[in-house]
């Protein structure tokens, strides 16, 4: 007999017989909506984005959903390098 527990958004089955316990899910999954709200871009933003494949996703009974683990991977790469003071500096001589 299998039980389900959450745990901080982690999701766990338990086997009763053997007291096994597999994580099914280490991060949060999202929405579309939550992730059009994270990047404050428009639907049609997230569409594009998910229908490439340039931010992973998968579907619970046809919505989308993708991992926060794929979100902050994909801003990640997008992030540009920053810029310090002693950089413009030397570039500047």
């Amino acid at each position: 007999m299998h039980g389900v527990c959450e745990n901080r958004g982690m999701s766990r089955y338990a086997d009763a017989g053997s007291r096994m316990q597999v994580a099914i899910t280490e991060t949060r999954v999202l929405t579309a909506k939550q992730v059009r709200e994270d990047l404050g871009v428009s639907r049609a933003t997230v569409d594009r984005l998910l229908a490439s494949g340039d931010l992973p996703s998968f579907k619970v009974r046809g919505a989308r959903r993708v991992r926060r683990e794929d979100l902050e991977q994909f801003i990640a790469r997008r992030m540009e390098p920053a810029v310090h003071d002693h950089d413009v500096v030397a570039q500047e001589r």
